[in-house]
């Protein structure tokens, strides 16, 4: 069996704390383990987990069934959940156990090659799980609840394969081949939304004190965008 469709594990860690940084919303824990592409809203590949100091062996390995290209999403270091390149959104507990595979809703015969992001309230606990992958038609933006039932959604026009982030407010970004890049909110609204020349193929957030958040976007035609994060116009 080839590895690419296998996720494996080699150690548990002890999660540790952090204060939240003044410029950092309460509502975007940074001890709540590695919930997005790059971990946390600013993409700096950093957790609040000091990681492992020695790599004793294999723990487990769970055969996904189809090609896993994505980093996977952990809830509060206890849960994992990542997206398969044959449509599945897959949870799995720490020590292996697969908690559910499910189909995506609508997906197309790529599946997805994004990472699911999750997003928090800071009063009880995980908010939802939202997944990013092309169906047939073009791409979509989907959440789940922590349990695999399908809630709000939002298609997009071309193939989506840039994994989502999300804002200090809660809102999620999601871009597409086609261009087209649109902030979300919570309940599934869409915020605002942009036409970018080129296909978007990776988002990132950026954040300067004193000024607003903004979108960071790497396209097709070669270029680094930048989008106000609060009403999506494009910087420059």
């Amino acid at each position: 069996e080839s590895y690419r469709s296998r996720v494996v594990a080699y150690d548990t860690w002890t999660p540790a704390t952090r204060s939240v940084p003044s410029n950092e919303s309460a509502a975007v824990p940074w001890s709540s383990g590695w919930r997005m592409a790059g971990s946390e809203p600013l993409g700096t590949g950093r957790s609040a987990s000091p990681g492992v100091s020695v790599m004793p062996g294999l723990r487990w390995a769970y055969s996904a069934g189809g090609t896993v290209y994505c980093a996977p999403a952990v809830e509060n270091s206890s849960y994992l959940y990542f997206t398969t390149g044959n449509g599945n959104l897959v949870k799995m507990a720490h020590d292996g156990n697969s908690q559910f595979s499910m189909p995506l809703p609508g997906v197309g015969a790529q599946g997805t090659r994004a990472s699911p992001l999750i997003t928090y309230d800071q009063f009880s606990g995980p908010l939802a799980v939202w997944a990013a992958y092309r169906t047939s038609a073009g791409g979509r933006l989907q959440a789940f609840d922590q349990f695999g039932t399908a809630g709000v959604g939002v298609n997009m026009p071309g193939a989506v394969d840039a994994s989502p982030i999300v804002m200090p407010d809660g809102r999620v970004i999601v871009g597409d081949k086609s261009g087209t890049v649109r902030a979300v909110n919570p309940d599934g609204t869409v915020n605002w939304t942009t036409t970018l020349p080129g296909g978007v193929f990776a988002l990132v957030q950026m954040r300067e004190l004193n000024n607003p958040v903004q979108v960071g976007v790497a396209c097709g035609d070669w270029k680094l965008y930048g989008i106000n994060g609060l009403t999506g116009q494009v910087i420059g």
